[in-house]
């Protein structure tokens, strides 16, 4: 008996589980946000036509520019010098740290910080994830701090400074309305 109700927790869980991940896929190929937002950025929220289960209406997350300190206009002015192509990524750590980006945590970007900020599509108003929007770039609800065309340069000089093979090419995809 007692292995028949652990296999039914054991089910329910299961069950529980592959609910949130579905919710959580269809809530990123949407364009919402659901993460800590990246340094420059910070979480909004927008409300939708939406009725929940409450009977209220449904928000959602979504990213705005993070104006303290004027710390998205630093941030995309380091993305955008990045694309102009004649700097490296630990040189571009350092003028970052120069023109006052900091971390969360109030320290100088490193080297793998600068390549996780350049990697981060939601500064071109977009959102790739490998689970959740299965490694494909997604429109999201907002707009970004800078056009897509840097985030795809910054992103292919990422990719031909460590060129590794069976590397697959990065493209925008539109989520449905």
């Amino acid at each position: 008996m007692l292995t028949l109700s652990l296999a039914m927790h054991q089910l329910d869980n299961d069950v529980k589980s592959a609910t949130v991940k579905d919710n959580m896929h269809t809530t990123a190929m949407n364009g919402w946000w659901q993460s800590v937002p990246p340094v420059g950025m910070k979480t909004g929220r927008l409300e939708v036509d939406e009725i929940g289960r409450d009977g209220k209406r449904k928000r959602h997350s979504i990213l705005v520019p993070d104006e303290e300190n004027d710390m998205a206009s630093k941030v995309a002015k380091v993305l955008i010098r990045f694309s102009q192509g004649d700097m490296s990524v630990a040189e571009l750590a350092r003028y970052a740290g120069k023109i006052g980006v900091r971390t969360r945590k109030g320290n100088l970007p490193s080297r793998e910080t600068m390549t996780n900020m350049l990697k981060q599509a939601a500064y071109a108003g977009y959102i790739r994830h490998d689970t959740l929007t299965d490694g494909e770039l997604v429109k999201a609800k907002w707009d970004g701090i800078i056009p897509p065309d840097i985030y795809l340069d910054n992103i292919a000089r990422l990719q031909s400074h460590g060129r590794k093979k069976g590397k697959k090419e990065v493209h925008l995809v539109n989520n449905p309305d």
